[in-house]
């Protein structure tokens, strides 16, 4: 029987924690290091407290990944706006691919001239995240 990669999303919202790596994870063939699983529930219950966070470590410890993992595990609570160092968007759209493959997801980059047409087409039920660089100026109604 095929489920949705969702389907083991936590009942009760995100402050259940995973034990183990929940199977929307592995099925897009990626394995999170346990530190990555416990900074996951640390978002998540973050999250559902209110509780503004910073992840902040070493470069490569895969904040980006445990990022993406955590806002996959709140699929259904989205849209949300993702903004990041334009220097770091191919890699924000290439881990999105990777470890949330169900999303759509729309960079929202160029000058100011193009961005301007972006807005109204880019709307409705089918958007699930907005990829903007620090400082593009992203649409109001994003997320």
């Amino acid at each position: 029987m095929l489920t949705h990669p969702l389907a083991d999303v936590p009942h009760g919202g995100p402050t259940v924690k995973y034990e183990s790596q929940p199977r929307f994870i592995s099925a897009t063939g990626g394995t999170l290091h346990l530190y990555q699983l416990e900074g996951l529930n640390w978002l998540r219950f973050s999250w559902a407290q209110s509780t503004d966070t910073i992840l902040a470590d070493e470069m490569g410890l895969g904040k980006t990944i445990q990022t993406i993992v955590f806002l996959y595990s709140l699929y259904k609570e989205g849209p949300f706006l993702v903004s990041a160092p334009l220097s770091t968007i191919i890699n924000w759209e290439r881990e999105f691919q990777m470890w949330a493959p169900a999303f759509y997801v729309v960079t929202y980059t160029g000058d100011k001239d193009s961005r301007v047409n972006w807005g109204p087409g880019l709307q409705g039920p089918g958007l699930t995240w907005w990829l903007c660089p620090w400082g593009a100026g992203c649409p109001r109604d994003a997320g």
